[in-house]
């Protein structure tokens, strides 16, 4: 079953900024225990380890591949890593269905499209006896029940966030308390929206439909939340970034002061830029998120595949999460190995309370169930705001 992609998804459209990739590259750099070796070896695009023994071919956003390839891990087992960049979590499940299997070892999605990526016949259940370090985990990703479609488990969780209002310290305005008062008056011209499909909409719906599962609405709460979409674009906003780069890049020259959503890691990566940036999670709710390791059907070098899913999620490759990536680690023994910057960015001492505002979400209903919007529904609609 083939679905339209959505737009390139926050990771990739930052990711994607030659700035950033200077600065991650460096960070990388200098926080890797294996030094200049363990980039100098071809990029996380190329292989990351001699050419000998097994490939283990990964896909995800560019910057995953860091935590990977930190320490000796590859090298000492006789492992090259060879990286597809995603342009967009479908983009993982195209690349699966176009030839990925049999040669395609892991991808790295966001959890909830797990059931899909299932659905579609790409994956292969995990055996979590094989991974030592599933026992490291916070608790609250070890009985997180979204790793798990059908009474078996086919993901291990990575790393998380969220999509919060992003702002420049120095700005003279309030800090916005709710997604709604971008609507006042002194907010006029002040604010970017960006462009990502449901990323777009997640908060919006909330603002609009006061529902705790903005998953699960019906047509005409999804048509309301357009046209208070169409409303804050049209009236309000002072530009529709294309993409989180360009939304980083205004708010760093302060064209506008805030980002009506952002993500944690801006903040750190502006700073390197010259600017001041924090955020908030509005009072109706924020998108949180969390992206996954999963095996890929008929994956070869099945051994040495556990083995680096093992090693992501190990200390010294959870201390680059944080450091270089600026997201969430999963394990808390990285934490206190972290930077302050990095580890002062997230809830460590309870995870649970992170998504107390900005809750996990399944997608919207692939199939109608009579009642919900389904996702191809969403996406109709949100073509109609990009065209308003």
């Amino acid at each position: 079953m083939q679905f339209q992609s959505e737009s390139g998804r926050l990771r990739q459209s930052l990711m994607k900024s030659t700035e950033i990739a200077k600065l991650n590259r460096r960070r990388f750099l200098q926080s890797s225990a294996a030094g200049a070796g363990a980039l100098a070896i071809g990029g996380l695009g190329a292989s990351t380890a001699r050419a000998a023994g097994a490939t283990i071919n990964w896909m995800g956003w560019e910057e995953y591949g860091y935590p990977l390839a930190e320490g000796s891990y590859a090298t000492d087992n006789d492992i090259t890593l060879q990286g597809t960049f995603a342009s967009s979590i479908e983009s993982i499940l195209t690349k699966l269905q176009a030839g990925g299997i049999g040669t395609m070892n892991v991808g790295i999605p966001t959890w909830n499209y797990m059931p899909l990526f299932q659905e579609s016949g790409v994956l292969q259940p995990i055996d979590a006896s094989r991974i030592e370090n599933l026992n490291a985990l916070d608790p609250y990703w070890q009985d997180f029940e979204g790793v798990s479609y059908k009474g078996e488990r086919y993901s291990v969780p990575y790393l998380w966030g969220g999509l919060p209002l992003v702002y420049r310290k120095d700005m003279e305005i309030p800090i916005p308390q709710n997604w709604a008062d971008l609507e006042k008056p002194e907010y006029k011209d002040q604010f970017c929206l960006i462009h990502d499909t449901t990323s777009t909409m997640w908060h919006w719906v909330y603002t609009v439909t006061g529902v705790k599962d903005a998953g699960r609405i019906t047509k005409k709460q999804l048509n309301d939340t357009i046209a208070y979409m169409i409303k804050i674009k049209k009236e309000h906003a002072r530009m529709f970034a294309s993409s989180y780069g360009e939304a980083l890049d205004a708010i760093v020259r302060g064209e506008v002061q805030i980002c009506a959503q952002g993500w944690e890691p801006m903040a750190a990566w502006a700073k390197d830029m010259g600017a001041d940036l924090s955020w908030t999670y509005p009072s109706e709710g924020s998108y949180g998120w969390m992206d996954t390791i999963v095996l890929a059907k008929d994956a070869p070098f099945v051994d040495e595949t556990y083995g680096l899913i093992n090693h992501a999620l190990s200390t010294e490759a959870q201390v680059v999460v944080g450091d270089v990536i600026f997201c969430g680690a999963v394990n808390p023994s990285a934490v206190p190995k972290m930077t302050p910057l990095a580890r002062d960015m997230y809830t460590y001492d309870s995870v649970p309370s992170f998504y107390d505002n900005a809750p996990l979400i399944h997608l919207p209903p692939l199939e109608s169930d009579g009642k919900h919007a389904t996702y191809q529904d969403w996406l109709e609609a949100y073509e109609r705001f990009l065209k308003a």
